[in-house]
């Protein structure tokens, strides 16, 4: 019996979770996760993107906050969008001034479940509009494989 390429790689059990974290960013463009302690095991991460290790579906989340009253009396609107290849994901986490508060904070969040290819690239892009002085908090991105056997 012949098994195509497509079989193979399901039969191929390969886990993979990621997730990164920071407190603050105060400016638009590629958020770089700094970490004092870098984490040499996993070669497909650089701090700023993660390279896919092996074909597969992925649920793919992230999000971040902001105090509310950053958006509250302006028109600030806040993006944090997912980049594919260095090209942007149609859906965004973002906050607005509807965004509802709870507790002083807005926060946004998106999760997608996705095909990827191995050696793609993801990556965060802050886009932050009509602000003087952004910040952005608790940024996080989370990435897991997804066993579809």
């Amino acid at each position: 019996m012949r098994i195509n390429t497509l079989e193979k790689l399901s039969q191929e059990h390969v886990g993979f979770s990621f997730r990164k974290e920071l407190t603050t960013c105060t400016k638009n463009g590629l958020i770089h996760f700094k970490s004092s302690k870098y984490n040499a095991t996993n070669t497909c991460w650089n701090g700023k993107s993660l390279t896919i290790p092996a074909y597969g579906v992925y649920e793919v989340s992230w999000g971040f906050k902001q105090r509310a009253l950053d958006t509250f009396y302006n028109d600030d609107v806040t993006e944090l969008s997912l980049l594919i290849d260095h090209k942007k994901y149609e859906s965004f986490a973002v906050i607005t001034k509807e965004t509802p508060c709870y507790y002083s904070m807005k926060s946004s969040c998106k999760t997608t479940i996705m095909l990827l290819r191995e050696n793609q690239n993801l990556s965060l892009y802050a886009e932050i509009i009509n602000k003087k002085n952004p910040k952005m908090k608790d940024i996080y991105f989370s990435i897991l494989k997804l066993d579809t056997a």
